[in-house]
């Protein structure tokens, strides 16, 4: 067997730590994809119900109906927000591959967890209130 000089065995070892860096960078680029599809796909989904509500007998108050506009208005922003994500991020990584600093997207990821988040916040407070009115 063949000794390998130091020098072989340097570039082996960046070697090594260049492919758990991909390796990384790929997971946490493939862990993020997955939260901004199922932000995606849950706001899309969450609409027509709320259309669907409004619809409703039971939805009769103003601040009930006001507070199924906001959700919409909530899951829509998060809907367009992460659809631009996506676009941002062929660009994103258009920049990296050409040396050139790229344009952050985190305040983009910030728009879209906090307005999928109020969305929910106001169907929770909307079921509460149904609830309460079934009760008492």
């Amino acid at each position: 067997m063949m000794e390998m000089t130091e020098e072989g065995q340097r570039s082996q070892q960046i070697e090594q730590e260049n492919l758990y860096y991909a390796a990384c960078v790929n997971g946490w680029i493939q862990t993020r994809m997955e939260r901004d599809k199922s932000l995606l796909t849950l706001s899309a989904a969450a609409i027509p119900v709320l259309m669907g509500a409004l619809s409703l007998a039971a939805i009769d108050t103003i601040g009930e109906k006001l507070l199924i506009a906001s959700s919409l208005v909530s899951f829509t922003t998060c809907l367009f927000t992460v659809v631009r994500i996506f676009q941002k991020n062929a660009d994103y990584f258009e920049s990296l591959a050409k040396n050139e600093t790229p344009t952050p997207l985190k305040h983009l990821d910030g728009w879209a967890f906090w307005s999928f988040a109020a969305g929910v916040g106001f169907v929770l407070i909307l079921g509460a209130h149904q609830i309460c009115q079934a009760i008492f």
